[in-house]
């Protein structure tokens, strides 16, 4: 039975990647339970807290233990709705799998909490691993796609009406900027986050322990991850702000799908997604439609991620003492399905932009029907030095409240002298310069400076 989009083979496809659910599925969330109790044991043999060669015989067991998908996650399944927790059901499991008296030594003195949290972190590493490759090459096709058009003129709009023009260059730049600042939020959060747990009952290596602070770094060291320095079995702001880098960066991919969304309207037409699949996005009731489905999943992943800080942070106030399931147990729904969104909201970006046709053409077109525009900042610039910066702003913003003029931008001049006539103002000969190409300010430069940096950085940086 199916109930989640996870779960489901209709939907999972659409909100996040094979490649992401494999990191997430039951087998690997018990591969990397194993792992941490294989490397603990290591690493209390090395220390002389286990036998040596007991050590020995639990990662050999550990590596070698069978893992059904069917019949091992049941059986542990089954054990551990009667325990409340999988992992003692895995150890016994795992001493029965070792010979001789080594399974006696199997989680020596530890606890569930450092083993389900420690094994939390591989998986999250391996699944930011994932997210960043997604993420580099996402903002490359951005950063590509805005150098070729770092040149193109197009109205800048604000709240939904034509301001002064940029370049479609200077806007999709903003774009790559914003998705590698997501890149570099979550690299640092990892650095924080991404670390286990190794500190007994309480955290606090009270006795019977099942080593120490020396023990802890050797562990974090051997499975990859950050020292954590103190046990934070109850202080959850780790995995809360590992969620909410994610739900940062899908916000973003977002806004880059409402922006194309909207450009690639029929009446827009400044973009167009032309997917060589004949069957993407057909109509059951329109033969002409094609609907732009992954704009739907960009939009639908910003949605359901935005929710889940809130309940990160909800849970995290409701941790008491030294350990709490009530606010734990959410963090083992809520961040596994922050990691699914970003990757289907990525790999539905990275499809949008591979099937993305710019129309300069259109673009020119419509930045010439917001032409009233054009007119008043030319006029306003030709007014200033005569009557002062603001009394010019108020005056053509006067005229440029007459119908007449809004329907037909060449008669602004008229309607400025008209305006100042009545307010008292003498104008002189006002200059009325010809029309000229779209002032596009800096745009041009502002694009290509932050490629190029944005470039470097990308070069140099080591998303691990």
């Amino acid at each position: 039975m199916t109930i989640s989009l996870w779960d489901s083979a209709l939907f999972r496809d659409m909100v996040s990647t094979a490649q992401m659910r494999a990191v997430f599925c039951d087998e690997s969330r018990i591969r990397a339970w194993l792992e941490v109790l294989s490397a603990q044991a290591e690493i209390q043999g090395m220390a002389g807290i286990i036998p040596s060669e007991s050590a020995a015989e639990i990662v050999a067991a550990a590596t070698c233990l069978q893992l059904d998908p069917e019949e091992t996650v049941k059986e542990i399944a089954e054990q551990a709705a009667r325990v409340g927790r999988p992992v003692l059901p895995l150890v016994r499991r795992l001493s029965a799998a070792c010979p001789g008296q080594a399974g006696e030594w199997v989680h020596f003195h530890g606890t569930t909490q450092d083993i389900l949290d420690t094994g939390a972190a591989l998986q999250q590493a391996r699944a930011m691993a994932l997210v960043q490759a997604e993420l580099i090459g996402v903002t490359a096709a951005l950063c590509d796609l805005a150098e070729l058009h770092a040149t193109t003129a197009m109205a800048g709009r604000t709240n939904g009406r034509h301001a002064r023009p940029v370049t479609f260059g200077f806007k999709v730049a903003s774009w790559a900027v914003e998705l590698w600042r997501a890149s570099e939020r979550l690299s640092e959060i990892s650095e924080r986050a991404l670390c286990g747990q190794f500190g007994g009952a309480v955290g606090s290596f009270a006795p019977p322990a099942p080593g120490g602070p020396r023990e802890r770094s050797a562990l974090m060291m051997a499975l990859g991850l950050s020292e954590p320095g103190i046990a934070w079995q109850a202080a959850r702001d780790r995995p809360a702000e590992l969620v909410s880098g994610l739900a940062l960066l899908c916000a973003a991919l977002g806004r880059l799908g409402s922006d194309i969304g909207r450009m690639s309207a029929e009446e827009m037409g400044e973009l167009d997604i032309v997917d060589p699949d004949g069957a993407s996005g057909l109509s059951s009731a329109m033969p002409h439609k094609r609907n732009p489905r992954d704009l739907e999943i960009l939009g639908a992943v910003a949605t359901m991620s935005a929710g889940l800080p809130s309940i990160m942070l909800n849970a995290m106030g409701r941790q008491v003492d030294e350990r709490h399931g009530a606010g734990w147990i959410p963090e083992w729904e809520v961040v596994p399905q922050a990691f699914l969104l970003a990757s289907g909201g990525l790999a539905a970006a990275q499809r949008v932009l591979s099937h993305l046709v710019v129309n300069a053409e259109r673009m020119r077109q419509n930045l010439e029907r917001g032409h009233l525009g054009v007119e008043a900042d030319r006029l306003m610039t030709s007014l200033a030095p005569v009557i002062g910066e603001r009394a010019a702003h108020d005056l053509v913003q006067a005229a440029c409240a007459d119908e007449a003029v809004r329907r037909s931008p060449k008669l602004l001049l008229t309607a400025v002298e008209a305006c100042a006539a009545d307010r008292g103002i003498e104008l002189g000969d006002v200059p009325n310069p010809e029309a000229g190409p779209p002032q596009t300010g800096l745009a041009e430069q502002e694009c290509l400076n932050v490629l190029r940096c944005l470039r470097q950085t990308m070069m140099k940086a080591d998303h691990v």
